[in-house]
């Protein structure tokens, strides 16, 4: 079955050199400019190229990553710094509290800390995505609100209009989507 979010549909295999936050611009194919919010700092993973299925005017963004709780808040001011750029500013509230919750998953259950988050930016909305190395799926749990943890897959799933998974040969993608006409303003 074909996810909705074709973010979802490649695998990646990537060697991380540091842990720094790495950005690179899929549209246009250049590494950020020096002095914006997030700067390139080696090659990024790269994608085979715009998909069939992608329209002209989607924009993407990597960051490769290595998962770390301290580092959280840099990864969500540079996710509200791109969609901002793609005029996308009601979508940054549910869109970070969505890769949060994507990325801390991956610090708590992942053997390896490094992932990619993927951006699109559609005509409807943004799809987001998140691969790493572990094939363990996420679970939806109904939270107990007494605890401290527990409930970030059932946030997500209630905040994100679509979300999945997808296994790969190497790991898995977790992806959502997010309208601009079901966010509340």
């Amino acid at each position: 079955m074909a996810s909705v979010c074709p973010i979802a549909d490649r695998g990646h295999q990537a060697a991380y050199a540091s842990c720094e936050l790495k950005g690179r611009n899929i549209a246009t194919d250049t590494p950020d400019e020096p002095g914006s919010l997030l700067r390139h700092g080696g090659s990024a993973l790269r994608f085979g190229g715009a998909p069939d299925h992608m329209a002209d005017n989607t924009q993407r963004y990597e960051f490769r990553l290595r998962v770390h709780p301290q580092k959280l808040a840099e990864v969500r001011r540079a996710v509200g710094a791109r969609l901002r750029l793609w005029g996308r500013e009601e979508l940054i509230t549910p869109a970070a509290m969505c890769v949060t919750e994507l990325l801390s998953n991956v610090h708590k259950h992942a053997a390896s800390p490094e992932c990619v988050l993927t951006l699109e930016n559609r005509p409807y909305g943004i799809c987001a995505a998140v691969f790493d190395s572990e094939t363990s799926l996420p679970v939806v749990k109904e939270p107990d609100f007494l605890s401290e943890c527990g409930r970030g897959m059932f946030l997500l799933s209630k905040t994100a209009h679509e979300w999945g998974t997808d296994l790969h040969d190497h790991g898995k993608t977790v992806w959502f989507t997010l309208r601009a006409e079901a966010v509340d303003p």
